[in-house]
């Protein structure tokens, strides 16, 4: 006490002020939990979306890889001066190669298209 009979207040929260607090911790702690479940769902899900178009992906590159060898073998092939001498075989590889530069502009439309689905998932 004081002097003239005045008690001096005490600066301790009451119990309804402990309880709430306590309280808000608790529902802010539950929320930031659910973010973080949420957020993990997301990048889960995610990763299913992306895990086919990755396989896509390397399986298409890997065709392209082996047409571009065989273009390439076709090319040196072309460079041969002996490949004019059999205009059976120069007719049989020019024919292919021409093909396999269409199959391979289609192949490179269906990588681009690939890449453009797999930024936007």
């Amino acid at each position: 006490m004081l002097s003239g009979g005045k008690k001096t207040q005490k600066l301790r929260p009451n119990k309804q002020q402990n309880k709430e607090q306590v309280g808000d911790e608790k529902n802010a702690r539950n929320k930031a939990k659910e973010a973080r479940r949420t957020q993990a769902k997301l990048i889960q899900e995610r990763g299913r979306l992306l895990t086919p178009l990755k396989r896509q992906n390397s399986e298409l590159e890997d065709r392209i890889e082996a047409m571009e060898r065989r273009r390439s073998e076709i090319e040196q092939a072309m460079a041969d001066s002996n490949l004019y001498a059999d205009i059976d075989t120069f007719l049989q590889l020019t024919d292919e190669y021409k093909t396999l530069n269409e199959r391979l502009e289609a192949k490179y439309m269906e990588w681009e298209t690939l890449q453009i689905q797999h930024l936007t998932d």
